[in-house]
């Protein structure tokens, strides 16, 4: 089971990550790394995590499993049927 996190901005500016339920998933590593684009260093997906289709997760939100956090680059239906979500994900530095 993980955790969905949504970030919503403090009157402070900062942003607040807030639990929204819980999902069950299959997490798979695939790799790591950097990549430098346009003199800026985005990171790359580290991390394939397969949802129920129902759930309602965008790439404004991460999921959580205990202290880890995957940041979501890409969430899509890979058949079309609306039984499955797959996002791919960034492990965010600890």
């Amino acid at each position: 089971m993980v955790t969905l996190e949504r970030a919503t901005t403090a009157p402070s500016g900062d942003t607040v990550w807030t639990a929204d339920g819980t999902l069950r998933a299959g997490i798979e590593p695939v790799g790591a790394g950097e990549r430098d684009l346009a003199g800026h260093v985005e990171g790359t997906a580290t991390h394939r995590i397969l949802l129920n289709g129902r759930a309602a997760v965008t790439s404004r939100d991460r999921l959580a499993l205990g202290e880890r956090r995957f940041r979501i680059l890409a969430a899509y239906d890979p058949d079309e049927t609306g039984r499955w979500l797959v996002c791919l994900a960034e492990e965010a530095s600890r």
